[in-house]
């Protein structure tokens, strides 16, 4: 079973523990993953947008002798989607609300 399967069942578990005790959520949360939401959709759009010129820079820098700084742009992008993908179980694990 992987990493992400495992998260995403335990904040699942969590989620509708949380629900089902009756606990509410605390004021201003509606407008904290609103904000929240937004920032992780432009820091995704941001590591998509890198990782397509990561490709592009691989691509031209295989011309010159440069291509290690692609693989470092793609690396670094891959590295920050996977950090929007563990922040957003995250978030959503604490506020009991989907980002998504």
């Amino acid at each position: 079973m992987s990493t992400t399967t495992v998260t995403t069942r335990t904040a699942a578990n969590i989620t509708s523990r949380l629900s089902a005790s009756g606990i509410q959520k605390p004021p201003g949360v509606d407008g904290l993953t609103k904000v929240v939401g937004w920032s992780m959709w432009a820091v995704a759009l941001l590591c998509v947008l890198g990782f397509i010129g990561g490709i592009a820079y691989l691509v031209i820098g295989m011309i010159e002798g440069r291509e290690i700084h692609g693989v470092k742009i793609i690396g670094i992008s891959l590295v920050g989607a996977v950090v929007v993908g563990s922040a957003t179980t995250f978030i959503a694990t604490l506020t009991g609300v989907s980002i998504v």
